[in-house]
């Protein structure tokens, strides 16, 4: 959780003006995460259905 935190204070200085839904969206559709092989929170969630 703290990472998480950290990545969304991080997101909010450089787009202050993103609404919450917006930072939601980016971080499970466009945002690659190494633990999860460079791929989307997204993309393994549909892989798994």
């Amino acid at each position: 959780m703290e990472k998480w935190f950290d990545t969304m204070k991080k997101r909010k200085k450089k787009h202050p003006d993103e609404s919450f839904q917006d930072f939601i969206k980016w971080y499970n559709e466009k945002r690659i995460h190494h633990a999860l092989k460079y791929k989307t929170p997204e993309e393994v969630y549909q892989e798994k259905l």
